[in-house]
């Protein structure tokens, strides 16, 4: 069978979907969280190294069967930020399915910065997953959904992923929750 990207078969697809994401992974869920500046409220979103230029997203990580929603969530915002946060709202769930691949589930979160303060536009002591990490109003959320959505070829299907929850997220931000 092909995988949702095109490549060959569901290991190639679940690996283009996340980073050790999937059947026999351990993982077959994931966190999405923004990460917002209470100054001035402001959303994190994050450039992956190795992935199209211009595709940014929210940051998001795994989540081993064992570990709490919110313990993931907080885990991969100090990996991939550098940023010790905490969680402020719940921004929904999301099941998605694949061909031949099963479901793969994402959770979304709010998160703030704790006092110590947000992370710069700068990836620096982070995990080494991104090269960019910018700042930008929730109304901006939708035009990087539209962005990833517009992916080519074999990113077409990681970039709807990464869409549905950024758009999903920015629902919420913009409906006046968790901010």
């Amino acid at each position: 069978p092909r995988g949702v990207d095109g490549g060959p078969g569901p290991a190639a697809a679940w690996r283009r979907l996340g980073v050790a994401s999937g059947p026999g992974s351990g993982r077959d869920e994931e966190v999405a969280f923004a990460l917002v500046r209470p100054e001035d409220g402001r959303v994190a979103v994050v450039h992956g190294r190795g992935t199209p230029e211009g595709a940014f997203r929210l940051p998001s990580g795994g989540r081993a069967r064992s570990e709490e929603l919110v313990a993931a969530a907080l885990r991969e915002c100090a990996e991939e930020l550098g940023v010790r946060a905490r969680a402020v709202a719940s921004a929904g769930r999301m099941e998605h399915r694949f061909d031949g691949l099963g479901s793969f589930r994402t959770t979304l979160l709010v998160l703030a910065p704790e006092e110590d303060g947000a992370a710069a536009d700068d990836p620096a002591g982070t995990d080494g997953e991104n090269d960019a990490v910018r700042y930008v109003q929730a109304e901006e959320l939708e035009g990087i959904a539209r962005r990833l959505e517009a992916l080519p070829g074999d990113w077409s299907g990681w970039g709807a992923l990464r869409a549905a929850a950024v758009r999903a997220t920015a629902a919420r931000l913009l409906a006046g929750d968790g901010r």
